[in-house]
């Protein structure tokens, strides 16, 4: 049996694909050490991608990009990739926990490619998986943002200023209202003070509730 037949054979494809989840289990990270092949958040992302929901979320969160982004030249046609996503969000559907390994496989080959057709060649030369997933997430990100409609600013009201009533203190207590009050609140008040009190509109009035009026109507400053 040849080379070329035992590397194409089935058995050797489940267990290279074994062998490969494997090794990702047993990645050691020093946290923040020079030197480490994978930084502490980059492994976290990495290992939560290999969860079925967490795939299945990321997967959904590109999809729809596939079709708006903007590039120069697709060496493979958008549909190509929006149907292999359609794919493996079917399978991943019926995956509750941890992928299997020739489903990470999958995923990993179709990021990869999909990455080599997002980003310039000179982003990153020899990217490892768990840069490809942060580079994705972190470009959904700015175009989610980017992509947000603007806030429409709120009507603001102009401030009104009214003047203060020039009107005597004593009147001001007769009609029941503050030092402070404008010319507005005080004409109001005495629109109602007349109403209630005029000589014309009240025939009955005691001969105190007449004087009380006129001198109302004395202090007034018109």
């Amino acid at each position: 049996m040849s080379l070329g037949s035992i590397f194409a054979s089935p058995s050797y494809r489940h267990f290279r694909a074994a062998r490969r989840a494997t090794c990702l289990q047993k990645i050691a990270v020093d946290k923040g050490a020079r030197g480490s092949h994978l930084s502490l958040a980059r492994r976290r992302g990495l290992m939560a991608t290999q969860q079925a929901p967490n795939a299945r979320a990321f997967l959904r969160r590109l999809h729809p990009w596939i079709g708006k982004a903007v590039h120069a030249r697709w060496t493979v046609r958008r549909s190509f990739y929006q149907s292999e996503v359609d794919a493996l969000l079917m399978a991943l559907d019926a995956e509750p926990g941890r992928m299997p390994p020739e489903l990470s496989l999958r995923l990993q080959g179709l990021l990869g490619r999909l990455y080599r057709e997002w980003f310039p060649r000179t982003w990153r030369r020899n990217p490892t998986y768990a840069e490809v997933v942060g580079d994705f997430r972190w470009w959904l990100g700015v175009a989610e943002r980017w992509s947000e409609p603007p806030a429409k600013p709120g009507r603001r009201r102009r401030a009104t200023y009214e003047p203060r009533a020039d009107q005597p203190k004593r009147l001001l207590r007769l009609l029941g209202l503050p030092h402070e009050c404008t010319a507005g609140e005080f004409m109001a008040s005495w629109r109602r003070f007349l109403k209630a009190h005029h000589p014309d509109l009240n025939p009955d009035q005691t001969p105190d509730e007449r004087r009380h009026f006129a001198e109302a109507v004395a202090l007034w400053r018109r």
